[in-house]
């Protein structure tokens, strides 16, 4: 048998929970920010992937979640004003014996991300 607080926690959590949920907009924002939460770590592994390795930007989208490039570079330029490829050029290191080839282990953040995803 649930306690009287156990039924009084239950009850306040349907009532938030309509509260929240009976507005369609405040639903739809509560789904974009987490979206746009989910693309920005994304986004960062990418960044990490362009500066740090050789991968092609073709397999960076890829691995990081997106079905093509395409999309991948989209939404990228519309989240950092910059394309990965100019990205890359931009933040790569400067001597490539620095950076990890294709099929090498991917730098920390870069896996982490992708073990949670």
């Amino acid at each position: 048998m649930p306690s009287a607080r156990n039924l009084r926690d239950q009850k306040l959590r349907v009532c938030l929970l309509n509260a929240l949920f009976s507005d369609r907009s405040a639903l739809n924002q509560l789904v974009r920010r987490s979206i746009s939460f989910e693309m920005q770590k994304r986004i960062e592994a990418a960044k990490q992937l362009l500066s740090e390795t050789e991968v092609p930007i073709a397999q960076i989208a890829l691995k990081i979640g997106f079905q093509s490039q395409s999309r991948f570079t989209t939404l990228f330029l519309q989240l950092t004003g910059i394309t990965p490829r100019a990205y890359r050029g931009k933040n790569a290191f400067l001597g490539s014996s620095h950076r990890v080839s294709e099929g090498a282990r991917l730098p920390g953040a870069a896996e982490r991300y992708l073990r949670v995803a």
